[in-house]
């Protein structure tokens, strides 16, 4: 799932409440052993999620639930630049994660 939550630093509850939101949306749509994946501008540098991996920096996030995250990474300026322009103001986030098969 993903979700680009509001942008209101004064009051972080409600960043924190749409992501909550978010999380619950994936949880209801996923089956009972699915490994879920919430990833977005959470605009909160902690969304605070019980049960779901550890945010990385900033207030972009790649978070999962029924998974190791292996690895996550901003990509650097360079590798965001197009023709010699950025393609956004956020860093991409990219993680490895790993899922057990059965």
């Amino acid at each position: 799932a993903n979700l680009h939550a509001s942008n209101d630093h004064a009051h972080l509850d409600v960043p924190r409440a749409e992501a909550a939101r978010a999380a619950l949306f994936a949880e209801g749509a996923a089956a009972w052993a699915d490994v879920i994946v919430l990833a977005g501008d959470f605009n909160v540098s902690d969304p605070q999620l019980r049960g779901y991996s550890p945010p990385g920096e900033g207030i972009d996030h790649v978070l999962v639930r029924g998974a190791a995250v292996e690895r996550i990474a901003a990509w650097p300026r360079d590798r965001r630049l197009h023709n010699g322009v950025v393609l956004s103001d956020h860093p991409v986030v990219e993680a490895r994660i790993e899922t057990v098969t059965p």
